[in-house]
């Protein structure tokens, strides 16, 4: 008789047993999966939005005429005037390796305009990608600008030159017209007005320059000091500031949950292994004169080893099976909870890794089943007969 057919006939003759055993190492390996697949794509989502919302690198060419801030953050000096970026910089961003990873580029031109409630702080910028880059700005009055002759206005500006959508504002020799009026967002911008890049620079008598550039890059796809680091080959008369305090509460953030992730599942597998564990010392025990008899007939301990292992390698194939497939119901179900337009990141290693690692869990937890078996002499074994 093989040594496979008496595994399976153990297997089935302690039905109940063998259920329970591969039932808690499906729950297990189910936890661990959905878990971990859960974990993955909300990080993956996560990285995503924080990527798309708000720069995390900042140009500026290298000057110390006047310190320039950027969310309370120095990132730079820019000197107005004599000290400007050209408008090339925009094509060397797209030369540099790591290109893909920036998915937005906005390029500003900064200065002061008189009006007649006196000077104001003036910003060009492009109105598409200034949108994409700041995704929290919204209008509470008006709309967008439709051409290079509309502008918005920041709150305070607002109030301090009294204007409101539809309004005209005469800024130098332009009259422009007010299209909206943006919400308060406790920065820079309520102070400002806003316009259209092109026009701002003939504006400010700076055609063809730029006083800074910010770039939204995705740092899920290449380290953000890296990109800095192209950037600043490809621009040499500039300074490239990473801010690193962006990418660090992405970090933080999808690592807290990747860590409370691990820990439930590895906290859920150590369980199913003991059930597995006592379920096999258990069935050694109940097992005493079969191994018994099996000895005395001629089985060496390897034998003995070898039917209690390949046991349990049914055992685990059958609950890394199922559990796989439980697990992935339950991210399934708990990614249309918790994120329904996230996209899917089920891999192909979270179906097939499960199996074996649960193998392996149900066989090491079976070695000291096997060590007392096989510790068994056939006279000691043979007395409860």
């Amino acid at each position: 008789m093989r040594l496979s057919h008496i595994a399976y006939s153990n297997l089935k003759r302690r039905r109940a047993k063998t259920l329970f055993s591969v039932v808690s190492l499906a729950m297990g390996v189910a936890v661990f999966v959905a878990l971990q697949a859960i974990s993955g794509t909300l990080q993956a989502d996560l990285a995503h939005q924080l990527d798309q919302y708000g720069a995390n690198l900042v140009i500026v060419p290298k000057s110390d005429s006047l310190s320039l801030t950027y969310g309370g953050i120095t990132v730079g000096q820019v000197g107005f005037g004599q000290h400007q970026l050209a408008m090339d910089v925009l094509d060397s961003i797209g030369r540099i390796h790591d290109a893909d990873s920036i998915s937005v580029v906005s390029p500003k031109v900064v200065g002061a305009a008189p009006t007649d409630s006196g000077e104001v702080l003036v910003v060009g910028i492009d109105f598409a990608q200034e949108f994409a880059l700041k995704k929290w700005w919204s209008l509470t009055a008006g709309r967008r600008p439709a051409d290079s002759t509309e502008v918005i206005l920041g709150s305070e500006a607002a109030n301090k030159l009294a204007k409101a959508p539809g309004d005209q504002l005469q800024l130098g020799s332009n009259m422009l017209s007010v299209a909206g009026i943006l919400a308060e967002t406790g920065s820079q911008d309520d102070q400002a007005i806003f316009l259209e890049l092109s026009t701002a620079q003939n504006l400010l008598n700076m055609p063809g320059q730029l006083s800074l550039v910010e770039i939204a890059a995705l740092c899920t796809t290449c380290p953000i000091d890296e990109i800095a680091a192209q950037l600043s080959q490809v621009i040499p008369v500039a300074r490239v500031t990473p801010l690193k305090e962006a990418v660090a509460t992405r970090e933080a953030m999808t690592g807290r949950l990747a860590t409370f992730a691990t820990a439930i599942s590895v906290l859920v597998i150590i369980i199913s292994s003991l059930v597995v564990l006592t379920t096999v010392l258990s069935s050694v025990n109940d097992r005493t004169r079969e191994i018994g008899i099996l000895r005395a007939i001629g089985f060496r301990q390897s034998h003995v080893a070898q039917i209690i292992l390949l046991e349990a390698v049914v055992v685990g194939l059958l609950g890394g099976v199922f559990g796989t497939i439980l697990g992935y119901a339950g991210y399934q179900a708990g990614i249309n909870a918790l994120a329904a337009d996230a996209a899917t990141r089920f891999s192909v290693g979270l179906i097939s890794w499960p199996v074996v690692v649960a193998i392996g869990l149900s066989v090491s937890a079976s070695i000291p089943g096997v060590i007392k078996a096989t510790r068994l002499e056939p006279v000691e074994a043979l007395r409860v007969l």
